[in-house]
């Protein structure tokens, strides 16, 4: 390489890391923190947990009478187990 093109290089190199720095310091971590945020509340009429083939295997819910219900289903995800 010449003189010319290392003379590029380097300022390509520094330009980059000055840059880095001033927009990590003018808008700090932002998105990275709110990543960090969980809500306080969920709110679903049912949560199922299903595997790796979307098969469900328990379903947490409520009844039509309004009492909650946990139930483990079979291998083949049909017949619920109490």
């Amino acid at each position: 390489m010449t003189r010319k093109e290392w003379l590029y290089v380097t300022l390509a190199l520094v330009g980059g890391l000055v840059g880095g720095i001033a927009g990590s310091r003018l808008h700090g971590p932002g998105a990275a923190v709110a990543a960090e945020t969980y809500p306080k509340t969920i709110a679903a009429q049912e949560f199922k947990l299903v595997d790796r083939n979307g098969k469900a295997r328990a379903s947490l819910h409520s009844e039509p009478g309004g009492d909650p219900s946990f139930e483990f289903y079979d291998i083949q995800a049909l017949r619920p187990h109490r």
